[in-house]
Order: C-alpha cells, then sequence, then structure tokens
C-alpha cells in the first residue's frame, strides 16, 4: 500500500550529501486515499516516537490540496520572476491561489473556507529570502516541477470547466524555460 501524504519542509541539496534546510514546520501529513486510516495509526505513533512530526489524516486530500493552493502559484510565480517568497507576497497575496481553490472545490475538495488565507499565512512562515524548490531546481539546471506544479492545474482546469487565466499565463511563459 502506498500512502498520498505531504511535508512542510524548506531544504536544499547544497551538495552531495548535504542537505541544509531553511524553514518549514518540519511536519509530514499521511493517509489513504480512501480514507481507512485506523489501520496506518501505528505508523504515525512509529513516526512520533521517532521524533517526527507525523498527522495521520482521515482525509488527505485536504492537506494536499492545502499545500497545493500555496505551492503550485509560489512555484510558478518565484520561477517566472525570479524573486523568494518575501518579494513576491510583497506584490501579490493569493491572487493565484484562489484559482487553485476554485479548482479543488470544483474536484469536490471540502477545503475550509479561509484556505487562500490559511496559503498566505502559510508562505508568510517561510523566511522572506526562500526560493521555491521549482525555482531552486531551475537555476540550477536541475528537471523542474512544472508539469507537476502549474501544467497539472492548467490541464485539471480544462478538464474540468474551470477558468485557470493565471495558470495559464504561467505555463505558457515557463515552458520553453524548461530544463
Amino acid at each position: 500500500m502506498v500512502l498520498s501524504g505531504c511535508v512542510y519542509i524548506s531544504t536544499f541539496i547544497a551538495s552531495p550529501g548535504v542537505v541544509c534546510q531553511v524553514g518549514g514546520t518540519c511536519q509530514l501529513i499521511f493517509g489513504p486515499d480512501d480514507g481507512k486510516s485506523d489501520a496506518y495509526r501505528p505508523l504515525e505513533v512509529l513516526l512520533k516516537q521517532a521524533g517526527i512530526k507525523a498527522e495521520l489524516s482521515q482525509d488527505i486530500a485536504v492537506p494536499l490540496w492545502t499545500k497545493y493552493l500555496f505551492v503550485s502559484p509560489m512555484a510558478g510565480v518565484t520561477l517566472l520572476m525570479g524573486q523568494c517568497f518575501g518579494d513576491v507576497m510583497a506584490d501579490a497575496k493569493g491572487w493565484v491561489m484562489a484559482e487553485v481553490e476554485r479548482l479543488a472545490r470544483a474536484k469536490g475538495i471540502n477545503l475550509p473556507p479561509d484556505s487562500v488565507e490559511r496559503g498566505i499565512a502559510t508562505v508568510e512562515r517561510f523566511p522572506p529570502a526562500t526560493k521555491s524548490s521549482m525555482q531552486l531546481n531551475f537555476e540550477r539546471g536541475r528537471r523542474t516541477e512544472l508539469e507537476l506544479f502549474i501544467g497539472f492545474a492548467v490541464r485539471a482546469g480544462r478538464s474540468l470547466g474551470v477558468p485557470m487565466p493565471l495558470h495559464e499565463e504561467l505555463y505558457a511563459a515557463l515552458i520553453g524555460r524548461r530544463a
């Protein structure tokens, strides 16, 4: 069985074998897609005993989409603008996150009503100089998560009839920049 999950941590590979943590709560949220999580309670206990801030979710789609709501826009905008989180957030608070929220709702994901505000607050907890992993990968000439973060939103929006004009614009601008 493969469980879905997300991690809240900002790290980068400084050199072979050297990982630097620069922010985040170091939290792991995981769970089965079918919602039948009781069988995985021992895994949650094991992770917590190992000192990992782990949480087993009954509805893993909500934390996954909650994270996607801020990760996708921040990845695209920081790469496009060549700016860190602090600079991007000074200019545009939540303007691309609202598209992801509409997309999640169209997919039937029960996000909290204040999910965009929560997404903004999450980004603001990172050090202002934080760069997205996609931006760092691009700067280092590595493969990026363009299709996962931006391309997915564009394709899902089209298939569900959810307008995603800001994601479409980001995707068009970034597609030629792929490493």
